[in-house]
């Protein structure tokens, strides 16, 4: 009996330590949680974290998205919603960016995990209480990313009867279709646009469209835009190095080289020609022979001599 009693003492008593260590583990782990936070280092992983850290910080949308995400990927699509609901309403006003990311948040989860009817209602406040114009692209991406190009283009077509003075939005929407491979489609987006911006706002938007047929089209029809372009403003030498960077990047160094000797040509300011020889002799340093680089330093200094 004694021993049996003994037996029982030293159980207990090992149970009580390892009661009293497992008490300790959990008191450095609050202790080092309350140090992570009030360091800034604390990475949230329950409700009472975002909680806490959202006392400190309540504008912010990084805070407030992770907090969204934490219940999402536990598939709770309504404590999803009403944490969203919550830094809507806890963001300032002044804060339109912070309010934005939310609402993109927000958006995002329910194209993807919500039906029509709970996207559809988000998207029109999300419009009519934030930025608008880009709320209409985000989900228009939104659909692009799911293969919904028929889905996106409905957005697109949104966002044009709305913000049709908008040279974004047009841009977006040719860029989309040429990512998509409808270049006719793009084309006439294009002209459309020319008709429906100001003038000032045409080359921004020519070049861009030069731009995404060399990255997402054809080079060809870049290269046919681009030319209309330079050969419009063949001083604008903003215009001739877009054009020659969009060669380069493609890879096409015999047509960028012909590029350059055109610009050399044009008659211009000694300040901006001191810009393309500089420009033209670091493409042949990366690119070119020997011969090239000496070619160009030859030219650079015929130039110099002649302005003097």
């Amino acid at each position: 009996e004694e021993e049996e009693e003994e037996e029982e003492k030293a159980g207990k008593g090992t149970r009580t330590r390892q009661k009293e260590a497992l008490k300790r583990r959990e008191e450095q782990a609050i202790r080092a949680r309350e140090a992570s936070l009030e360091e800034g280092t604390l990475i949230p992983e329950k409700p009472e974290d975002f909680e806490r850290l959202l006392l400190a910080e309540p504008s912010s949308s990084l805070l407030w998205v992770k907090y969204m995400t934490h219940y999402l990927l536990q598939a709770d699509l309504d404590a999803c919603r009403a944490i969203a609901e919550r830094g809507l309403r806890a963001i300032g006003f002044q804060e339109e960016e912070e309010k934005f990311n939310v609402w993109i948040s927000y958006i995002n989860m329910e194209y993807k995990y919500g039906d029509m009817t709970s996207l559809d209602a988000v998207f029109k406040r999300a419009v009519m209480e934030s930025k608008g114009k880009r709320i209409h692209l985000n989900l228009a991406e939104a659909y692009e990313r799911a293969d919904d190009n028929e889905g996106a283009a409905v957005i697109y077509e949104k966002a044009l009867k709305k913000y049709k003075k908008s040279k974004k939005v047009w841009m977006a929407y040719q860029h989309f279709r040429l990512r998509s491979g409808d270049s006719p489609a793009a084309k006439a987006l294009l002209s459309r646009s020319m008709q429906s911006l100001s003038k000032h706002k045409h080359i921004e938007v020519l070049i861009k469209y030069a731009g995404c047929e060399f990255d997402d089209g054809s080079v060809d029809r870049g290269r046919s835009v681009f030319e209309d372009l330079v050969g419009s403003y063949p001083k604008r030498t903003d215009l001739w190095h877009v054009y020659v960077d969009k060669e380069v990047k493609s890879g096409n160094y015999p047509q960028a080289r012909q590029l350059y000797e055109r610009m050399i040509s044009t008659k211009n300011s000694a300040k901006a020609m001191k810009a393309v020889f500089k420009k033209y002799l670091s493409f042949e340093q990366l690119n070119g022979t020997q011969e090239h680089v000496e070619g160009v330093k030859i030219k650079a200094r015929d130039y110099v001599s002649s302005i003097m």
